[in-house]
């Protein structure tokens, strides 16, 4: 999330707009998929109403995740990285911000594929734990090296980034 700022990479108005493109190419396969269904029938008259279908998992999930890009590009605005302390703050902040999505996650219950999701939920933890080591060892001892690895594409965020493809979540992969 945040830490990707760390690596001194693309603006905010590059993230944004970045986002913005994948957003609009969900939108899209969204469309295309709605109108591949056949249309639904006409309401009888007397028959019991229907309840709307509640939204998928995946569609939730990215809801939240869209919400959590949000707030880590205004934490990159509100954290300007120029010394080890502005960047352990910026890094504190994205553990709280993580801890929330990952909470939310939960919140939403399992997905339909319940072996996936129980993976995802252990590497988002696992995630999760390793970030708040790296802060607390910052906090002792300042380590440009840890920054950078923590900022780059670990194995660990790409099978983060698979699984929540698999769930239906394309959103949740570009976080």
């Amino acid at each position: 999330m945040a830490a990707r700022k760390l690596d001194t990479g693309p603006t905010v108005a590059e993230l944004r707009a970045e986002r913005a493109r994948h957003q609009a190419a969900d939108e899209r396969k969204q469309r295309k998929r709605k109108s591949r269904r056949p249309a639904a029938a006409a309401p009888v008259a007397g028959a019991p109403q229907q309840r709307p279908r509640k939204r998928s998992w995946g569609a939730r999930a990215n809801a939240i995740c869209r919400s959590a890009q949000d707030e880590s590009l205004l934490l990159i605005e509100r954290y300007p990285v120029g010394s080890p302390q502005e960047a352990i703050q910026l890094l504190e902040a994205t553990v709280r911000l993580t801890a929330q999505v990952i909470g939310r996650l939960e919140r939403l219950g399992p997905a339909p594929n319940r072996r996936l999701h129980g993976q995802l939920m252990r590497e988002l933890s696992a995630s999760l734990a390793e970030l708040r080591r790296l802060v607390a060892s910052l906090k002792v001892r300042w380590n440009v090296a840890a920054v950078r690895r923590v900022s780059g594409d670990s194995a660990r965020d790409r099978r983060i980034v698979r699984l929540f493809r698999k769930l239906g979540a394309p959103g949740c992969a570009e976080l």
